[in-house]
């Protein structure tokens, strides 16, 4: 009885951990903190600030191109194929290259159609801090699941 006790006591003490780590999260996310892993393509995380942005200056030209050859009428994949043809590393090879990703499997990534739609639809790249687009409840068994547009947490500027 002893064990069914404390086991109770510590699935309600977890989930109520849990709880406060998501609040935390949250809280850091309405401050328009960065709570990811990886910054997108174009930035880097400051080394000073963990929860903010810096402008990647060697992958940021490659970001402005991308936007400007879609202004000039180029299709997405018309943009993956210049940026392939000319071997720009995709975002995935680049994180790999400069020590970002560890994984050995994005080293010989390619530029794809989805890579140029992330960046050209991602608000970052217009100053807005955009998070909490997925959500996931692993103290309750809640698999992860794209959240609606009016539960996203949007920060400007």
């Amino acid at each position: 009885m002893v064990v069914s006790i404390k086991n109770l006591v510590n699935e309600v003490y977890a989930k109520d951990i849990s709880r406060k780590v998501v609040s935390a999260f949250r809280t850091k996310q309405r401050n328009g903190e960065y709570i990811g892993l990886v910054a997108p393509y174009g930035y880097l995380k400051s080394k000073d600030d963990k929860n903010k942005f810096v402008v990647d200056e060697a992958a940021a030209p490659v970001v402005r191109r991308i936007f400007r050859m879609y202004a000039d009428g180029y299709s997405m994949d018309k943009i993956m194929r210049v940026l392939d043809g000319e071997e720009i590393d995709c975002p995935r090879r680049y994180r790999h290259r400069i020590g970002v990703t560890k994984s050995d499997r994005y080293k010989d990534s390619r530029w794809g159609r989805s890579a140029v739609k992330t960046i050209l639809t991602n608000r970052a790249y217009v100053g807005d801090m955009v998070q909490g687009k997925v959500k996931q409840e692993l103290c309750n068994g809640v698999p992860m699941q794209y959240t609606d547009k009016s539960e996203w947490i949007v920060v400007e500027n």
